[in-house]
């Protein structure tokens, strides 16, 4: 490579003395790196002043993040006895539905003051319980990989000292807190200017937090210990009902997830079950159900309705005169 570089000659015009210049050219070699150096800085100068645009640079990498589903039910499921020997269970099952893992993660469960706690099984030798104070209970739980899930129970007492009352409802629920997502290199157009790495190029983004809330379930404090189903088939409100035909009845449930879908169907004396419309929980987790009994025959009936992430049946007994 060689760059062409002026040169000059002096002469005088004899007669008046008056010099003037003879200018003429020559050429001079140049090592290529310097050409390798100014285009390099006249690309940063082009990028720096000319707009950003989302053209001028890669898309964001997918971040695989988990997603996850807490369900929660209790046992007894019906009624418990306000005595030492009573033993209440709290039953949990988080699921990672999401592409990615979830880490760094514990429960958190507040408790009645009328119980104290007694013993907890755990699927994963990896859980523990981290601390049991004001009322709450922390659970430190171990990373879960996408399609997999983690359970156990908190199993509680009443309290001797604060001893509930016959007509006394609990309440079960839980928080999960969790880290998912993943460091990836990104190329950003504000990095140009900021330099905000060690190359001036790249920064790290996708790691986030979240909480998942369970469903809530309750039972209350009665003459005796009382279980059913453990769990899995709670009563709707009303849990019995009975109305002549042609009546317009409506049933709610306050033991679904959160946006849950719903699926429900009523079952008739025979046992021949119908399925009626689907619909989703609320953001309080309340489900609810408005059926027409016209047409009916007289007789019992089950109304039934499921969340499929849930994994609880809210049911009730129809009786039609």
């Amino acid at each position: 490579m060689s760059e062409e570089l002026p040169s000059c000659d002096r002469y005088s015009s004899g007669k008046d003395g008056i010099d003037f210049m003879k200018i003429q050219r020559s050429h001079r070699l140049v090592a290529p790196g310097i050409f390798v150096v100014l285009s390099l800085l006249l690309s940063l100068m082009v990028a720096a002043f000319s707009p950003l645009t989302k053209a001028n640079f890669s898309e964001t990498p997918v971040v695989k993040q988990a997603s996850m589903i807490c369900n929660m039910a209790v046992v007894p499921d019906r009624s418990l006895k306000p005595a030492q020997e009573t033993v209440v269970g709290a039953s949990f099952k988080i699921t990672n539905e999401g592409n990615g893992r979830s880490f760094d993660q514990h429960i958190e469960m507040p408790f009645d003051a009328t119980l104290v706690t007694g013993y907890t099984t755990f699927s994963d030798p990896g859980m523990w319980v981290n601390s049991v104070e004001a009322g709450l209970l922390r659970i430190n739980l171990p990373a879960l990989e996408p399609g997999n899930s983690l359970s156990g129970t908190v199993f509680f007492r009443p309290n001797p000292d604060n001893m509930p009352a016959v007509g006394k409802e609990l309440s079960f629920f839980y928080y999960l807190k969790y880290t998912t997502g993943e460091d990836l290199p990104v190329f950003t157009a504000d990095s140009i200017y900021n330099f905000s790495s060690a190359l001036g190029y790249f920064r790290t983004q996708g790691i986030t937090n979240g909480t998942c809330t369970s469903n809530t379930v309750k039972v209350s404090f009665a003459s005796d210990n009382r279980n059913e189903t453990d769990g899995k088939v709670m009563p709707l409100t009303p849990s019995e009902t009975a109305v002549n035909a042609g009546t317009l009845v409506t049933l709610t449930g306050d033991m679904f997830i959160a946006g849950d879908l719903l699926s429900t169907w009523i079952t008739n004396p025979n046992g021949q079950s119908t399925a009626l419309a689907n619909g989703r929980a609320n953001d309080k987790g309340v489900g609810s159900l408005t059926v027409d009994t016209t047409g009916l025959a007289a007789g019992s009936y089950v109304i039934a309705i499921y969340g499929q992430h849930t994994e609880i049946t809210g049911r009730t007994i129809l009786t039609i005169k």
